[in-house]
Order: structure tokens, then sequence, then C-alpha cells
């Protein structure tokens, strides 16, 4: 996982249309412990990729509901 932190973040700067680099890096954060990364990561996600036809997917919301789960009443 050490090496995915190392990759994902430059494959983001070279492709940030990517999505499936988000959701790795912040599933990647999420197995680390490392909340706050993981949700500056679907944030930076939704900003890039919302536009009035376009929102982060399925896939991509369900990672970030499970970051909010394990977190619990705290941050939503």
């Amino acid at each position: 996982m050490g090496k995915s932190l190392g990759v994902l973040p430059r494959g983001l700067d070279a492709d940030d249309l990517a999505e499936e680099f988000y959701q790795n890096l912040m599933t990647c954060y999420l197995r680390l412990d490392r909340e706050a990364e993981a949700r500056a990561v679907y944030h930076r996600c939704r900003k890039i990729l919302s536009s009035p036809s376009n929102e982060p997917s399925a896939k991509t919301q369900a990672i970030y509901k499970s970051l909010l789960e394990k977190q619990g009443p705290k941050l939503k």
C-alpha cells in the first residue's frame, strides 16, 4: 500500500479526471485509518468532476459513505 500512496497522487497530477485514481487513493487512506486524507481526496474529486451533468460515480460515493460510517456521527 505504501507504493500506492506514492504513485496514485502522481497519477492524479497527470490526469485529474481519472476517477479510479481517486477511488484507489481513498481506499488506501481508509485502510490506513487516515480519514482526513480520504475526505480531502473525495472533496477534490467532487470539485474536479462536478459539473451540471457530471458527479462522482456511485462507487466513489459509496467509498465516501463508508468513510462517514466509519467515523460515526462526528463528521457528516
